[in-house]
């Protein structure tokens, strides 16, 4: 996608969101924020964080390289440890759907 496609997304995104959030569709508006808007390191942290809260483990790795991005260590750790720790859980109770992604 190019930047002139970007509003036109990340509109579409945010239509699809007024019905419901999904937690593809959060993994879905972190990518955008993390590519595409550069300054808007706290607002892909914020989707990845509901897409992790939602159950799924792309939202953990996702926060970890914004984290990382934005050079935040504590946060880099705290959530690399929630992952390792609730990454078997997540598995044991839902499968395959904790690995969906955007």
């Amino acid at each position: 996608m190019t930047r002139n496609g970007l509003p036109a997304a990340l509109r579409h995104q945010w239509n699809a969101a007024e019905c419901e959030v999904t937690p593809e569709l959060s993994l879905g508006l972190a990518k955008l924020h993390e590519k595409f808007m550069l300054m808007e390191g706290g607002e892909a942290k914020w989707f990845h964080l509901q897409a992790a809260i939602q159950r799924r483990s792309a939202g953990f790795f996702g926060y970890s390289r914004v984290a990382w991005k934005m050079s935040r260590t504590g946060r880099i750790l705290s959530a690399d440890f929630a992952r390792l720790l609730l990454a078997p859980l997540l598995m044991l109770v839902l499968g395959m759907r904790a690995r969906y992604a955007f």
